[in-house]
């Protein structure tokens, strides 16, 4: 048993973090979830699945930090995310450290981070920020992130702060001649958990040169007096472009390996998308402090073409409610749905070959509807 373990490159790590030197501040954080789902539409015959899925609360990770002052203000810090399946055990996200791995330097001047780096300093922050879901949701209620991607690799990061207000950079390199495969973003905002308001944009080129841009803005606030104390109003935009041939998730560009990104499918023509979300973040204290309701609604308009039309534009519309109990501070029961209709060039998406990212098929069909129950712990 004891060489199985020291086997697992996770339990390597974390032996090795322990050996570290006593003068570095180290900690393990995460989060696990499990869930039964039930989804209608999950093959082109039309036939549903029952199935064991992450919950729509929390993603399925393991984060060892570290930290270490190094005197005049400034501290030298690192970050090491493993994602997983809680189904299967498996890793995710293109490798062991595939959420994030990074280093970084913080001073009166800023913070600068480099490497892999996850969600902070591109256009995704702003929806991650602002969903009530933190974007930790299914495939379905996180499709915005195929305009924007979530993590990109060869990445160098730069944020100052001054009190709640912040501004920075980020590029991340394609490490291809000509500078093919890179991005460059840059972001600005408040943030005063739990209120934000930011905006962002980014413009990133894959292996051929061809450009995609997305600018987004968000604000998640505090309801009026009137409403229930912790309610919060949610409501982001995106405005997003692709070049004709576009194609996201090849190596070597910023773009490789993102979430929800149609890995390997060409823009079949120049086309454009206008998303907007609205979402609420409610405490039933009417029933028990215990509870919470989350839930948003989204709608997009592409006007001319989407990624599996040429000739037509489309719709996509969605809506999710998650509720949930909480067992303690860091463990809650979760009960969710959520509705899927995509129409005009997207149709056909539900159930079709698309779902894996592999190609459009058109006889998949438009609507999709959703149920689970689940747990989840952080840890």
């Amino acid at each position: 048993m004891k060489s199985t373990l020291l086997r697992s490159p996770v339990a390597c790590t974390a032996l090795m973090l322990c050996a570290a030197s006593s003068h570095a501040q180290l900690s393990m954080q995460g989060g696990i979830a499990a869930a039964i789902r039930g989804s209608t539409h999950t093959d082109p015959a039309g036939r549903g699945k029952l199935e064991m899925t992450p919950t729509n609360m929390s993603p399925m990770f393991i984060s060892f930090r570290g930290q270490e002052a190094l005197g005049d203000g400034m501290q030298v810090r690192f970050r090491l995310d493993t994602g997983f399946f809680p189904d299967t055990g498996a890793v995710r996200h293109g490798g062991l450290f595939g959420r994030e791995a990074s280093l970084g330097l913080d001073g009166h001047w800023g913070k600068i981070d480099a490497g892999r780096l996850q969600i902070i300093g591109g256009a995704v922050e702003t929806l991650v920020r602002v969903d009530p879901l933190k974007g930790a949701g299914q495939v379905e209620t996180v499709w915005p992130g195929i305009w924007t991607g979530a993590r990109f690799d060869n990445a160098v990061r730069y944020r100052y702060e001054t009190g709640p207000w912040f501004a920075g950079a980020m590029v991340s390199m394609g490490e291809r001649a000509g500078n093919r495969g890179d991005l460059t973003a840059v972001t600005a905002g408040y943030m005063d958990a739990p209120r934000v308001a930011m905006a962002a944009c980014q413009v990133a080129h894959d292996g051929n040169g061809l450009r995609a841009s997305a600018c987004t803005a968000g604000i998640a606030w505090q309801a009026p007096d009137f409403a229930p104390d912790g309610t919060l109003l949610h409501a982001a935009v995106l405005a997003a472009r692709r070049d004709k041939g576009f194609v996201a998730g090849t190596a070597g560009q910023a773009l490789f390996n993102m979430d929800f990104s149609f890995a390997g499918i060409p823009a079949p023509a120049n086309h454009e998308v206008r998303f907007a979300l609205l979402g609420l973040t409610l405490p039933l204290a009417a029933i028990s402090p215990l509870w919470r309701l989350r839930s948003a609604v989204f709608y997009a308009r592409s006007p001319d073409a989407t990624l599996f039309s040429a000739r037509e534009g489309g719709t996509q519309r969605a809506a999710y409610a998650v509720l949930s109990y909480d067992l303690s501070r860091r463990t809650a029961l979760i009960f969710s749905i959520d509705w899927n209709h995509w129409t005009g060039g997207w149709r056909g998406y539900w159930g079709s070959s698309a779902v894996s990212q592999a190609a459009y098929a058109p006889d998949g069909a438009d609507t999709r509807r959703t149920a689970a129950i689940g747990m989840q712990h952080s840890f």
